[in-house]
């Protein structure tokens, strides 16, 4: 026997084959379990969730009530369930108390003042919702631009502050809709994110055909591993000395136009001025045109 039990044996007691503590004789008495986990669990279990606990409450009363017996609390109380307002229809037939057709009456139109308010409260939170949620869609091969409002900045190659950092970056396509409002675009490799995103963070990229504004182009690299710069319009040609030229208007604020021999371009650009001679182009000025 512990010590401590051994030392406290007077308050330890045997009552109808049940062991009892009480330390003090107005204190009141414990039932003595021994240390058995199951037993604990059972006994805990019989005296807390059961209907004729111990101690259940005010809640585990009223539901081990309604779970028993099939009747709400207050069935049991007043022997009867209360009407709802919602319950209460006017008569077809009007009977002789007119206080409580007033009533029903009143109830009616507070009723419906209710559903009216609730359908503009729904309303009003639909508008805030839907207020900045984009409602346009996007297909397979659309260019557009992605917001970097919650990106990691050195995942998308720019260091610095985020107040320096570009608004939107872009564009890139649309490979496919994966949801209803998320889609795959198409990253290059050096933006080191994951290519699917909700449609809150992409925005629909407008090309800027105005030839007055020139839009900036990322650096062309050739095959050869040279700079080149692209070609956005061939302007005029001419032939000296056995060379084919093209004027050529370069993408790029700062490039002037100037007079190319067909030599440096990489695309033939003989078909679109009837020339059926000519060789096709390679060089260290890349140049690439739909035409």
């Amino acid at each position: 026997m512990h010590r401590r039990i051994r030392a406290n044996i007077d308050y330890f007691f045997l009552d109808d084959g049940i062991l009892y503590f009480q330390p003090r004789r107005d204190s009141p008495r414990r039932i003595c379990v021994p240390d058995d986990r199951d037993l604990k669990d059972i006994i805990l279990y019989e005296h807390h969730n059961v209907a004729s606990s111990g101690h259940p409450g005010c809640l585990k009363t009223l539901l081990a009530l309604q779970e028993n017996t099939g009747m709400s609390p207050f069935v049991a109380d007043h022997g009867y369930n209360p009407r709802s307002v919602g319950a209460l229809v006017l008569p077809t037939q009007r009977g002789h108390s007119q206080s409580s057709l007033r009533f029903l009456d009143k109830q009616q139109v507070i009723l419906h003042q209710c559903q009216d308010e609730l359908e503009m409260a729904q309303a009003t939170m639909k508008y805030f919702h839907d207020r900045n949620r984009p409602t346009y869609r996007f297909e397979p091969g659309d260019q557009v631009l992605l917001d970097t409002r919650n990106l990691d900045l050195p995942h998308i190659g720019v260091l610095g502050r985020r107040k320096l950092a570009p608004r939107f970056i872009g564009p890139y396509p649309i490979i496919r809709a994966t949801t209803p409002d998320t889609y795959q675009i198409g990253l290059p490799p050096e933006v080191k994110l994951h290519n699917k995103f909700l449609i809150s963070y992409l925005r629909p990229y407008q090309l800027d055909t105005n030839s007055k504004r020139l839009n900036d182009v990322p650096r062309l690299i050739t095959r050869d591993g040279l700079n080149g710069l692209q070609v956005q319009v061939i302007i005029n040609k001419r032939l000296r000395q056995n060379t084919l030229y093209y004027k050529v208007r370069w993408y790029g604020r700062d490039v002037a136009d100037s007079w190319e021999p067909a030599n440096v371009l990489i695309v033939d650009m003989s078909a679109p001025f009837g020339w059926t001679s000519c060789p096709a182009y390679y060089g260290a000025v890349g140049g690439a045109i739909s035409c």
